[in-house]
C-alpha cells in the first residue's frame, strides 16, 4: 500500500483478514504453584500458562534473606502475599508488608530482604519479560558480574 492510497474490502468487511480470531490455548490453569520451586535463590516457581507477553513467578524469601542486586529489561510489578520487608530500588528502601503492590521499573538496580528471622516472605512478580523476550530485549545484569545475559524461559 501506497502513501494517500485507499484499502478497500471486497464483501463483508467483518471477514477480513485483519478481524482478530480467538484460538484456544493448551491450558487455562496451572494447579497449586506453590508446590514446586526451582532450585534457584531466592526459590522461585514460574506460572508456566501459554501467556506471550506477560510473565508470573511466586517468589519465597527464606527468614532474613537478602537477595542479589540485579536490574533487568522488563518493568516488574510484585504483590506481596505474606511477610515484611522491603526492596531496594535504585538506593531506596521500600518497605512493604502482606496486601502490598510495588512497581520496579525497566533497568532500575534492586533487591529484595525480608526483614522477619523466623518466618518466609511470599510475593507474586508479573512482569512483561515474555514479550521483551520473544523480541530478543530481555537482558538481565547481576551487580559484581561482569557480564550481561539474555534471560530465558523457565
Amino acid at each position: 500500500m501506497k502513501l494517500n492510497e485507499t484499502l478497500t474490502l471486497e464483501g463483508d468487511p467483518h471477514q477480513a483478514n485483519t478481524r482478530p480470531k480467538y484460538k484456544k490455548p493448551e491450558r487455562f490453569i496451572q494447579k497449586e504453584i506453590g508446590k514446586t520451586a526451582s532450585p534457584a535463590t531466592p526459590p522461585f516457581t514460574p506460572v508456566n500458562l501459554p501467556s506471550k507477553n506477560i510473565s508470573m513467578t511466586l517468589v519465597v524469601l527464606e527468614p532474613g534473606q537478602l537477595t542479589e542486586l540485579v536490574r533487568h529489561t522488563y518493568e516488574v510489578i510484585l504483590y506481596i502475599l505474606e511477610g515484611k520487608g522491603y526492596t531496594e530500588i535504585e538506593g531506596e528502601e521500600v518497605e512493604w508488608q502482606s496486601g502490598d503492590a510495588l512497581y520496579i521499573p525497566n533497568w532500575a538496580w534492586h533487591c529484595h530482604q525480608n526483614l522477619d528471622m523466623n518466618h518466609t516472605a511470599k510475593f507474586i512478580a508479573c512482569d512483561n519479560y515474555l514479550q521483551l523476550h520473544q523480541l530478543g530485549l530481555a537482558l538481565k545484569e547481576v551487580e559484581g558480574k561482569n557480564t550481561m545475559h539474555f534471560t530465558e524461559i523457565p
